[in-house]
């Protein structure tokens, strides 16, 4: 009696685990449609190359990256880094970073460890996004204290986005719609010489026959 009770409580302590077991796995599904997707980083690489007007000797080249991640449904950018080396200088500009865009002008803003601050204008979009945009032309710029011998001002040169990077930026091709097709107008149909022929004849024949059943009329009446 003891066994047929211990198979008894097996057979309702079953359903028990199985119900367990599915709620478990319904969770888990849930959390798995739930859990939003993982975006990839779309990183978007430019290069900084040119040169700063220097006032106590001759021009001072400078080079540098600005990475920007435009994972955010390309609504906007977020700037990664931003790392500008000046020729001659070992400060490294990649703190305190900052870019801003503005339909036509950009700026790019960085400082280095010792209180320098730099900055750099280069025209950008006309839109204000950066739709479209593989390189800018740098108009001005400026560096100002910290690890700098005299005044590096009026700054020239390129922000060019790296070719191999994942070109998100360019637009896409045009959609070119054809025009509708040029429906000519129905034509004419004119009748041939014969057709003609055969029309007036056949308008003389009724003539003939019209005149010849008057005919008769006037001659039974006089009978």
């Amino acid at each position: 009696m003891k066994q047929l009770g211990a198979e008894a409580g097996g057979q309702r302590s079953l359903p028990s685990w199985a119900s367990r077991l599915a709620s478990i796995s319904a969770v888990a599904a849930l959390a798995l449609f739930a859990a939003p997707g993982a975006k990839a980083d779309v990183v978007e690489t430019f290069h900084l190359t040119g040169s700063f007007g220097n006032i106590s000797g001759p021009l001072v080249s400078f080079t540098g990256t600005v990475k920007l991640d435009f994972s955010n449904d390309f609504a906007e950018e977020i700037t990664n880094s931003i790392k500008i080396s000046i020729l001659g200088r070992r400060a490294l500009f990649n703190q305190n970073i900052s870019l801003s865009v503005s339909p036509s002008v950009g700026l790019i803003q960085a400082s280095d460890g010792s209180g320098g601050t730099l900055a750099l204008w280069f025209a950008a979009p006309q839109s204000g996004t950066w739709a479209g945009f593989n390189a800018g032309q740098i108009s001005f710029g400026e560096v100002f204290s910290g690890d700098v011998t005299g005044g590096l001002l009026g700054a020239t040169g390129w922000v060019r986005r790296d070719p191999a990077g994942a070109a998100i930026l360019d637009p896409p091709p045009p959609i070119i719609v054809s025009p509708p097709p040029v429906i000519d107008p129905p034509t004419l149909a004119v009748p041939e010489l014969s057709t003609w022929a055969m029309m007036l004849l056949g308008l003389a024949g009724l003539g003939l026959a019209a005149k010849r059943r008057r005919a008769l009329g006037v001659l039974g009446r006089r009978a």
